[in-house]
């Protein structure tokens, strides 16, 4: 929050709206335990004014979830009625002590329903900083000392299929800068995604492969945890998230499971799935469970928190990636700031980045798409005020 402190004027929303679109994939992303076509985007716009200066501004913002409530509490039935009833608290709380105070208010808001709701609390605040900062004329990387039109490391996700089609995916991603892999992996696919690594490995020997398991292996088996050993011998960047949703034992208690009957791991793990807060994600950097986090915003449902988060692995000496959850442009365009902060600290892979349109059939209607990739092959930031990006104000 000390980032935002030194902002101390006198603030209030002056109006909000608030809006749900599902947005349909290009091709069905396939996880370990479920195919997801769409998803959902909560949409906040807000405008905000000084009250000393009786100078506003209008921000908007957009917070990702799933069609149903699979990692958190957000989904396509609540998120919209979830974002007018806390910024209808916000309006109603009239005037905050500095922007801290305003982005503090999100988080200590308690819903009707008792969730949390992650992801349209990640949409005010980003909404909040957006408008706050085209008020004050700058952009959020601005505000954390990033310097606009930075490039953030193109990183492309393969979902899973069959060899060919993961290598043709490869090879596209590489032709476009794409400087590391990530392919989904599950116990039914790992032998098509080795040959996937030895095949890319061969023609490609300078990318960064990685896997993404998605809680998939159950450490309690011992042909899953050969599995995993096996995965360990390839020389990967990471193996994200190798247990969590299989078996008998879930969550943090399946990766200390995991820790325990695999202590000779080589290959650094990365937790994502089963970090479902913020103080998750300490406990697992303080525990020695993760040796990366990869933070998802939607999902830690906060800006300052996914910023507290990079601070302390930078003390920590951690490693840590911002991950995506399939945003359009607005959420993209948070998660770049975000990725180019981490390069700021120094973190060897910032984040999961590529552009909207690779997986999406549409962007969000009245924004500018402004990401592209610079002659570095990276995601360039937007050089915009806020998060970078412009938009119609209108309805």
């Amino acid at each position: 929050m000390e980032k935002f402190s030194g902002f101390n004027n006198k603030l209030r929303v002056l109006e909000f709206s608030a809006s749900l679109v599902e947005i349909g994939l290009r091709d069905s992303f396939k996880l370990s335990f479920v195919d997801i076509v769409e998803r959902p985007s909560v949409l906040i716009k807000v405008a905000i004014e000084d009250v000393h200066s009786g100078v506003s501004g209008v921000g908007f913002a957009e917070g990702v979830g799933l069609p149903l409530p699979l990692f958190t509490d957000d989904c396509s039935s609540n998120m919209k009625d979830n974002a007018i009833e806390l910024m209808n608290y916000m309006f109603e709380e009239g005037d905050f002590c500095g922007l801290a105070g305003m982005l503090k208010s999100v988080q200590r808001y308690k819903f009707g329903s008792g969730g949390n709701f992650p992801a349209v609390r990640l949409a005010a605040e980003a909404a909040i900083l957006d408008s706050f900062s085209r008020l004050c004329g700058i952009s959020v990387s601005n505000m954390l000392g990033v310097v606009a039109s930075s490039e953030v490391p193109y990183g492309k996700s393969i979902s899973a299929s069959s060899v060919n089609d993961m290598l043709h995916q490869s090879r596209l991603a590489i032709k476009q800068g794409a400087s590391k892999m990530k392919l989904k992996v599950m116990p039914e696919n790992i032998n098509e995604v080795v040959e996937t690594i030895k095949g890319l490995r061969d023609s490609y020997p300078n990318i960064g492969l990685m896997v993404d398991a998605n809680g998939g292996f159950d450490p309690t088996k011992d042909e899953h945890i050969d599995a995993l050993k096996w995965l360990d011998s390839m020389g990967l960047l990471m193996i994200e998230e190798p247990v969590s949703r299989s078996g008998p034992v879930r969550g943090l208690d399946s990766v200390e499971l995991m820790r325990q009957k695999i202590p000779e791991l080589l290959t650094p793990i990365c937790l994502d799935d089963c970090l479902l807060s913020y103080d998750d994600c300490v406990y697992a950097i303080d525990s020695g469970l993760a040796d990366v986090i990869n933070i998802k915003p939607s999902r830690i449902g906060s800006v300052v928190g996914s910023i507290d988060l990079i601070d302390l692995c930078y003390r920590s000496n951690k490693q840590l990636m911002v991950g995506g959850m399939l945003e359009a442009t607005p959420g993209r365009c948070l998660n770049a700031v975000l990725s180019a902060y981490c390069i700021l600290k120094g973190f060897a892979i910032p984040g999961d980045l590529s552009l909207p349109e690779e997986r999406l059939k549409m962007d969000i209607e009245g924004i500018d798409s402004c990401l592209r990739y610079g002659p570095g092959g990276g995601v360039v930031l937007c050089d915009g005020l806020g998060w970078g990006y412009n938009y119609d104000h209108g309805e």
